[in-house]
């Protein structure tokens, strides 16, 4: 049996180059495109006034609670809130919202459920309503949003900062983060990327000489099933003058559009072979 094959595409180079930038402009790209199915999952980080410790909030149109918590087990933040948004099945067709605290278990359980039912009690309405608002928000023609749509709305709203999203495209599981390119982000990346039976991971990494660079390189050579190479491709960071940075805008999405031109062609040489 021929094995199946997955593929890392990995975006480095100094920090603070546009690789995070350039990834969530990829994100918005694919979300944009017809070809993605409306299995989407997206991970994030909300930080709620006054609060300095962030509470991880993954956003579904998926059903299938086995699914979801393959998702948000590849997560290392706790505590999470699980959104599930489904297409109502009355005349109306709204966006059907439903958020959840996911219970942590484990060591010190009665602090953790003491914290738990403060974020289920204050936050997690908060959440359901938020997310409600930007899902059911009328497009132009007065119709609710497609599923698709909705997130890409959501992603482009303040509500979102870096993310780990996972969705199918061309019949092919992608997961893309842009949640940082430090270690703990490449193996939180990597951990959700097999979790999730991924096929092409996009993320990124620092210098060629950085932690980050040598795990995920670390990472690929330990599983079989990704080719004989990762696609290292380097963030190539402008050097602009002050009036000129207008222009990074300009790159990132150039680049973006590059990785997606890639991995257009990676999909069209494994059917080929």
């Amino acid at each position: 049996m021929k094995k199946k094959e997955k593929a890392i595409i990995a975006l480095y180079g100094p920090e603070d180059t546009g690789k995070t930038t350039t990834l969530r402009k990829l994100a918005l790209e694919f979300l944009d495109s017809p070809e993605v199915e409306e299995d989407i999952q997206v991970g994030f980080l909300y930080y709620k006034e006054n609060e300095k410790k962030p509470t991880k909030i993954v956003v579904s149109t998926v059903e299938d609670p086995r699914v979801n918590a393959d998702f948000y087990t590849g997560l290392t933040a706790k505590p999470l809130i699980l959104v599930t948004t489904t297409r109502t099945k009355d005349q109306t067709g709204e966006i059907n919202v439903v958020a959840e605290l996911v219970k942590e278990e484990g060591a010190d359980l009665k602090k953790k459920i003491r914290e738990q039912a403060k974020i289920d009690n204050k936050l997690t309405p908060e959440i359901e309503k938020l997310i409600s608002s930007i899902a059911n928000d009328p497009i132009a023609n007065g119709e609710t949003a497609p599923l698709r749509l909705f997130l890409l709305r959501l992603l482009k709203s303040e509500v979102v900062g870096d993310i780990q999203i996972a969705f199918r495209y061309k019949g092919k599981k992608m997961v893309i983060s842009t949640a940082g390119d430090g270690v703990d982000v490449v193996n939180e990346s990597t951990g959700l990327f097999q979790k999730v039976e991924g096929d092409i991971l996009v993320t990124a990494t620092r210098s060629e000489r950085s932690n980050s660079h040598k795990r995920l390189k670390q990472y690929k050579e330990d599983t079989i099933e990704i080719g004989k190479d990762a696609i290292w491709i380097h963030s190539s960071g402008a050097l602009l003058s002050g009036k000129h940075q207008k222009y990074q805008t300009l790159i990132d999405e150039g680049l973006a559009k590059t990785i997606q031109s890639i991995i257009d062609q990676i999909i069209t040489d494994w059917k080929k072979e």
